[in-house]
């Protein structure tokens, strides 16, 4: 009974000392040689119930079993944070990218990009959107293209942690260059299947990356300032792999 009410007295003082946001650490002994850490709440019919340090678990431990207390210095309580994530409205997601894969000597070729995508979620497992970018496929300037797609995605597993995939598909317009007497760059169609992680669960300002496949069809129209050569026109396939970095707002 005395010491039912000397840790009762503990727990009071430790309320009012540390009501701002620090609590007394409380570590419970148990008989069978393990030991329990948190926050000690209340004791109720000779049982003592403790929040688990940094978690939201609220365990009942008999007396019975509680071999000795020690209540040490005061900590900061992690609490974890709400779920806030949007699952049906409006989204922007804004990447960065770096692609590889063979270019046309059958060598690996390394390229970046950037893109941002606005669309609106329907639900948590179906969102759609429009986007526009840039994409850079290799060391020769014409290799860049402006892409302009659309996409579906949806969350399928987790909530602070979520897995989620992405299916884009559009048009991308190549880039002129005098420089190497392009004149005309007509692009081709593009297809981009990706899978990947979602970290943190805020209305804003999430994090996420993804890994998937850019297929990419392009040709540039070269146009020579000199009367004796033709024209040409080159065509290219690119099949990458893509690892993007993005932010959600």
């Amino acid at each position: 009974m005395k010491k039912e009410i000397f840790i009762t007295f503990l727990i009071l003082t430790s309320e009012f000392i540390f009501a701002q946001s620090d609590l007394i650490q409380t570590t419970l002994y148990l008989k069978n040689k393990s030991k329990l850490i948190g926050n000690l709440k209340s004791i109720n019919n000779g049982v003592y119930e403790l929040q688990l340090k940094d978690s939201e678990i609220i365990m009942q431990i008999p007396q019975s079993e509680v071999k000795r207390i020690v209540q040490n210095e005061s900590y900061k309580f992690r609490t974890q944070a709400p779920y806030e994530f949007r699952e049906k409205g409006f989204y922007n997601i804004t990447s960065l990218k770096v692609n590889s894969g063979n270019n046309i000597y059958d060598q690996t070729s390394f390229g970046y990009g950037v893109e941002t995508v606005t669309g609106y979620m329907i639900n948590k497992y179906l969102g759609v959107g429009v986007g526009v970018g840039y994409d850079y496929y290799g060391e020769e300037s014409y290799k860049a293209v402006i892409p302009v797609f659309t996409e579906a995605r949806g969350y399928l597993l987790g909530k602070e942690k979520a897995y989620f995939y992405s299916i884009a598909g559009g048009y991308s317009w190549g880039l002129k260059d005098e420089s190497y007497s392009i004149t005309s760059a007509p692009g081709g169609w593009m297809f981009h299947p990706a899978l990947g992680i979602r970290f943190g669960a805020k209305k804003h300002f999430n994090t996420s990356i993804d890994l998937g496949v850019r297929l990419q069809k392009a040709r540039w129209i070269h146009e020579p300032q000199n009367d004796w050569l033709k024209s040409s026109e080159k065509q290219y396939f690119y099949k990458r792999f893509v690892i993007r970095i993005g932010i959600q707002l």
